[in-house]
């Protein structure tokens, strides 16, 4: 049998745990983050996000017929996304080999969409 001391500070923390506010807490979403990958010669994503909640990012690929697109991205004051860029290239069209499947026939450059307009952050 329990004591009633451990009852009445069970009870205490959990009356404390359910009347503190969830809004005393950051939430993921308020959090900065910086994230990329790059799938070599199908597609990339590299995203950010600082401490004032504006993101920057960008993201490619490579469709059927041979021509990498891609896109420029970020958020103004409002949060409302905005495309900065966009750019696509022939890199050839996909070889098919017998062990691996299907595979472009040569990497896209890595490297970022300069942008033709600029957000106000």
């Amino acid at each position: 049998m329990m004591s009633s001391h451990v009852v009445w500070t069970a009870l205490a923390l959990l009356t404390v745990c359910a009347l503190t506010p969830l809004t005393s807490c950051e939430s993921d979403e308020d959090k900065p983050y910086k994230f990329g990958f790059n799938i070599e010669k199908y597609q990339h994503r590299l995203e950010e996000k600082d401490k004032k909640g504006i993101v920057k990012g960008e993201f490619g690929f490579v469709t059927g017929d041979g021509v990498y697109h891609e896109t420029a991205y970020a958020t103004d004051e409002n949060g409302d996304f905005k495309i900065l860029g966009m750019r696509s290239y022939f890199v050839g069209l996909r070889e098919y080999t017998h062990s691996v499947g299907c595979a472009p026939s040569r990497a896209p450059p890595y490297s970022r969409v300069t942008p033709k307009t600029q957000v106000s952050v």
